[in-house]
């Protein structure tokens, strides 16, 4: 889970490359469109249960102790946060699930496909990036002294592609574009928002929330002024 991104002419090809695989593999190479998208899904609730924990540990605290909350004290709240957080982000996907079950029913998905053990490799292979990728959040944001900052653009960043996923599920006649064709396109326009919102990391929260995007460039130009100069 990059907490920045540096815009350089070698960061912006790798992303690109990065992000044009798996539309590559769904055009060319015969890849399960719905697969990916139900993957997509999944990665999308996996990211909200990485942000909640990240934002208890870094931001808020955990749990209530009377009035007030208390800093993570050890392995054992790790494993408490980790599994409120897993039960909320399931909570908030929910209706997030609603685009990926229009579009499964277009597809025809079986619960073969999803029981497929290639599906099941991918899903597995995604759960241990979103653990290390938490691990390696948590050491970055230690060094750093605007959790609230990353974490808040972060979140928007998350719902912001999959919002626009969501948005082209309703509004592309994927359904006449045929299986490959038109679940290519929708993975394209997934992978698309991503690279942009990566290389543009404030605009997600600019287009979510233009309000709080302000609040918050003049919060981090008045906490760094040097940088404005």
């Amino acid at each position: 889970m990059p907490i920045d991104t540096t815009i350089t002419p070698a960061g912006i090809a790798t992303l690109v490359a990065r992000n044009l695989v798996a539309p590559f593999g769904v055009l060319f190479l015969g890849w399960s469109a719905p697969n990916l998208l139900v993957l997509y899904y999944l990665d999308t609730v996996l990211e909200f249960a990485v942000l909640i924990v990240l934002i208890g540990r870094h931001v808020t605290g955990i749990g209530p102790v009377g009035a007030a909350t208390r800093p993570f004290a050890g392995p054992l709240d790790w494993v408490k946060m980790s599994v409120a957080a897993l039960f909320a982000a399931t909570l908030i996907g929910l209706p997030l699930g609603a685009p990926i079950i229009i579009a499964s029913a277009a597809f025809d998905l079986s619960w073969s496909e999803l029981l497929d053990p290639s599906f099941l490799w991918a899903l597995a292979a995604q759960s241990v990036t979103s653990v290390t990728g938490a691990v390696q959040a948590h050491r970055a944001l230690l060094a750093r002294s605007d959790d609230e900052h990353v974490l808040k653009h972060r979140a928007a960043f998350v719902f912001g592609r999959y919002l626009v996923l969501a948005i082209a599920v309703i509004v592309v006649p994927y359904s006449l574009l045929g299986r490959r064709l038109g679940g290519g396109v929708l993975v394209a326009i997934y992978a698309g928002a991503s690279a942009y919102f990566e290389l543009f990391p404030g605009r997600a929260l600019r287009w979510l929330n233009p309000k709080e995007a302000r609040a918050d460039e003049l919060q981090q130009a008045q906490a760094h002024p040097k940088e404005r100069e």
